[in-house]
């Protein structure tokens, strides 16, 4: 699913790094490297894919990440977006947490993906919903958007870009500052401003459960507030078929 979504987004304008962490050490640690690389080379090839591959083994993932993040680079060129999986463990929150916060403090932009893409092969509509919360992710979100729909698994897609707001008086300027944005981009939207006080996963839900995929700006949480961040997207996860949430770096900004 990573590698797809990887391939998916980054649309022929990019250069993937697939990166395998193996939990190992002692006299073993570089045959299983080898034979980890090899199995990695093994499956691009197979599968026709056009990335880098890479395997870093140690006794402890945590540390194996920050080493990858830190020092990974294809000659003078380093990966400006890292992208995860979710974690499936309460007790790893903390540290998925950690290593949020860390991608970010090194200037990485962050893509998180819940859920499972959908399986149709070819060309056949589909949905993609954003919802934009006022934070610096919507211009990332909707380059995403737009390379997610260069694809041909994607080109019939119909985008949509929401924000919720709690009261009236809000709509238009809302809808306004949407709007600069999606003429920033030069892209076919729809547009959508919600006016509702129900909780914003309500709201999400209720308006995007037949998306096939949702898109959904989000800052890696504070120290101490691992909870409530899981928590939040927690009750979204099993309303929504496919979420990314989408950290950016505010290197990708459409209307400097």
């Amino acid at each position: 699913m990573l590698v797809q979504f990887a391939v998916w987004l980054e649309a022929g304008r990019g250069i993937i790094s697939v990166a395998q962490i193996i939990t190992a050490g002692g006299d073993q640690l570089a045959t299983r490297h080898d034979e980890a690389l090899k199995g990695l080379e093994g499956y691009s090839r197979r599968r026709g894919l056009d990335v880098f591959p890479e395997v870093v083994v140690w006794p402890d993932f945590d540390a194996a990440l920050l080493i990858l993040l830190q020092s990974h680079s294809l000659g003078p060129m380093k990966p400006n977006l890292v992208l995860l999986g979710w974690p499936q463990e309460r007790e790893r929150w903390k540290a998925y947490a950690k290593n949020l916060r860390i991608a970010a403090a090194l200037g990485k932009s962050i893509v998180c993906i819940i859920g499972e893409p959908p399986q149709t092969a070819g060309p056949v509509s589909r949905r993609v919903d954003l919802w934009w919360r006022g934070q610096k992710n919507g211009s990332l979100m909707l380059i995403l958007a737009y390379l997610l729909s260069n694809n041909p698994e994607w080109r019939h897609s119909h985008i949509r870009v929401l924000r919720r707001v709690e009261d009236e008086k809000a709509r238009e300027p809302a809808y306004r500052a949407l709007q600069a944005l999606v003429q920033a981009s030069r892209m076919d939207v729809e547009i959508a401003v919600v006016v509702s006080s129900d909780p914003f996963p309500e709201v999400a839900a209720r308006l995007s459960a037949n998306a096939d995929v949702v898109f959904l700006g989000f800052v890696p949480p504070e120290e101490g507030k691992e909870d409530e961040f899981f928590d939040f997207y927690g009750k979204l996860a099993g309303k929504l078929r496919c979420m990314l949430l989408i950290s950016s770096s505010g290197e990708a900004d459409l209307l400097a």
